[in-house]
């Protein structure tokens, strides 16, 4: 039964890393400098920004499919409530990318979670409400999603990610509430979620969630199945370490695959929420 369990979740992650490991999403038919706030409309186009950015409202929209927006190592800064760096605004939108800079002080950085197949990569979000907001079937890589906060409590959340999506090599700490929240059949890897107010990691059913390092956050370190609100069953949890979390290291929904972690002087190490979990090699202060 469990081999037969890992064997559905490895294919499931192969065909997700299959479908999100990108060269490129877009095929441009060319590229245009930008140097102010704007609906971006032309599909197939690269938009390279050549100036740092500051507007009270959205700034860059996207209002076509398969439309790539290049910072080029520029800032983007809100000075008002309730708008976005870069928005679909609220219109479902296929294959944007949003590459190379930052984007702070909005109530959401970057806000694709009407969208599809996104790609954001490369980008720092600090000082949202939000930080990174994307749709399903989406790719979150190397990015920095920290400090998201509303007064550093009820809100904050670093990356928020839809169903089939994955997040890879961020750091998501010191947010107001959630480091990293995931959807349904989702991979979560090698990324950092450290000293956030509740959970660093949060997800739902038939995930993958592996070596990441989530440390002295004040809820769960890992939680598959968002305290049951989202499931978290049928999943495979591996290879990370959690450390001085509040509430438990490491919190799984059963029946799932549980190996090779190492859960140290967390609230509890390990809490496991149902029956038949498969758990072999793990660590922990208090072995059972």
């Amino acid at each position: 039964m469990h081999k037969r369990s890992v064997r559905r979740i490895a294919a499931v992650t192969v065909a997700l890393v299959a479908a999100l490991t990108w060269a490129s999403v877009a095929s441009a038919a060319g590229a245009v400098n930008i140097s102010s706030c704007q609906t971006l409309s032309t599909p197939n186009t690269v938009y390279k920004l050549t100036a740092d950015l500051t507007r009270c409202g959205d700034c860059l929209v996207v209002a076509s499919n398969r439309i790539t927006i290049d910072l080029q190592g520029h800032s983007i800064t809100g000075d008002c409530e309730s708008s976005a760096g870069v928005t679909d605004g609220g219109i479902a939108r296929d294959w944007t990318v949003v590459k190379n800079g930052s984007i702070s002080s909005f109530t959401v950085g970057v806000l694709l979670a009407s969208s599809t197949r996104n790609q954001v990569q490369n980008i720092q979000v600090m000082t949202n409400v939000i930080g990174i907001w994307a749709g399903t079937d989406s790719l979150v890589k190397s990015c920095s999603a920290t400090s998201n906060s509303v007064f550093q409590d009820e809100d904050g959340y670093g990356i928020i990610v839809g169903d089939r999506s994955q997040v890879e090599g961020c750091d998501a700490s010191f947010n107001g509430r959630v480091g990293i929240l995931a959807g349904n059949h989702c991979l979560i890897t090698r990324n950092t979620a450290n000293r956030n107010r509740a959970d660093g990691i949060a997800t739902g059913n038939f995930c993958t969630v592996s070596f990441n390092t989530v440390k002295f956050n004040e809820g769960d370190g890992i939680d598959v199945g968002f305290d049951s609100s989202a499931g978290g069953a049928y999943s495979l949890v591996t290879g990370n370490t959690a450390y001085g979390n509040d509430s438990a290291g490491i919190e799984v929904t059963c029946p799932s695959d549980v190996t090779n972690n190492t859960a140290l002087s967390n609230g509890e190490d390990y809490n496991f929420l149902g029956t038949n979990c498969h758990t072999t090699n793990n660590k922990s202060s208090s072995p059972r």
